[in-house]
């Protein structure tokens, strides 16, 4: 005995533990073992289980990174593609006498990358000029 390691437990005898201790007792029965090699068992599936649950989390905190970065690709790409429609329409109606494009209407592709400002209560200075005129 000096080789092994001594854990005891004591269980009330009303309450949650009182159920408890009839669970362990009734299951350990089932699977035809001693209370402590189901005790021992029970604990060693717990620990099983918690390290695969930790590892399933990491591997879906990959994935979740992996998606979001794809899905911020495709909408630069996305976005891209209809700013250079847009630019090659202007220039068909321009070329049929539709309208007038100077050629500094064409977007750059410094333009063509830009984002929207944040949300925000605040209205820029300026942005509300078009209602005075």
């Amino acid at each position: 005995m000096a080789d092994k390691l001594i854990a005891t437990i004591r269980f009330n005898t009303e309450g949650v533990e009182s159920d408890s201790y009839r669970k362990i007792q009734e299951s350990r029965e089932k699977a035809g073992l001693s209370v402590p090699e189901f005790v021992k068992k029970i604990l060693l599936e717990h620990f099983e289980n918690e390290e695969r649950g930790e590892k399933e989390r990491s591997v879906l905190y990959e994935i979740r990174e992996e998606y979001q970065e794809m899905a911020q690709r495709l909408e630069k790409t996305v976005s891209q593609s209809i700013r250079r429609h847009d630019v090659v329409l202007l220039e068909a109606i321009n070329k049929m006498g539709g309208i007038n494009l100077l050629k500094t209407d064409i977007l750059t592709e410094g333009q063509m990358d830009a984002r929207l400002p944040e949300i925000s209560g605040k209205v820029l200075e300026g942005a509300l000029d078009f209602l005075n005129q």
